[in-house]
Order: structure tokens, then sequence, then C-alpha cells
């Protein structure tokens, strides 16, 4: 019997908190089961960190990392693309990777095996869950689902 009193008494945090949670996912990280998966293209590695919806914008992070030795990187936000549950698509607007870029990012001179902070921005609005982001460059596409 006390064991049943102690339940019911923490019944509405425990509402609370998957209430507060759902709404997490649906205005922020969308893309959670797809956080921390490397992808690895051309050499490059690929780690999603977040994606965050605003009103008229979504802007994801991730990081990458230079697997082969020094070279040099271009990403390419314009052909990078991101979809929602409802099937809208939005394309990327501006780009930058460890401070460098905008409308194009061109890191000369990568190094070997140092991950660096990336983000992109997606101008407009996703009324649905993010389900697919694309990242384009040039020599590599990496994707999550």
């Amino acid at each position: 019997m006390v064991m049943k009193k102690g339940f019911f008494r923490w019944l509405p945090i425990l509402a609370l908190t998957t209430a507060l949670s759902s709404n997490f996912y649906q205005n922020h990280d969308d893309i959670a089961q797809a956080r921390n998966l490397r992808r690895v293209s051309n050499g490059f590695a690929f780690e999603i960190q977040n994606c965050n919806k605003d009103n008229n914008s979504v802007v994801c992070t991730f990081m990458v990392a230079n697997l082969g030795e020094v070279r040099d990187l271009t990403f390419y936000p314009q052909y990078s693309i991101i979809i929602d549950s409802t099937g809208k698509q939005l394309t990327g607007s501006e780009g930058r990777i460890g401070g460098i870029g905008r409308d194009l990012v061109y890191m000369r001179d990568m190094p070997s095996r140092v991950p660096i902070n990336g983000k992109i921005l997606f101008k407009g609005n996703l009324p649905g869950r993010i389900v697919y982001l694309r990242l384009v460059g040039s020599g590599f596409s990496v994707e999550w689902r």
C-alpha cells in the first residue's frame, strides 16, 4: 500500500516531464535519433549535434573532421537540404565551419583528425518533425534520417 501511494504521488511529475520532453523534441532537436551518428564521405567524418527550430528558421550544428592528410574542404550550404514530416523542404542559406564562411565555406588546409564545429542555417518554417538532413560539398554528401 505504501508503494502505491508513493507511485501516485510522483505521477503528476512524470506526466509533466513527459509533456515537456515531448515539446522539446517537437520544437528543438527533431532528428534526435540521428544525433551523434557519424557519417563519412570522401575522407571527411561528420557528426550531427542538433537542429533547433525557430518560427522562421532552422539551425543545425555538426562536427566535421578530416580523416586524411591536410587538405581543403568546400561546403555548399545552398545545395544542402532539410525535410520535415509534412514533406516540406528547405535549402540551406548560410553555413560555417570553424567560423569561416557564409554562402560558400572554403576551409584551406584543414588539419588532419581535428574535429571542427560547423553549422548551417535554413530560412523558412518547418511545421512538422525534421526527418531528413543532407549536407553537400565538393566531393562529399552526407545524410541523416
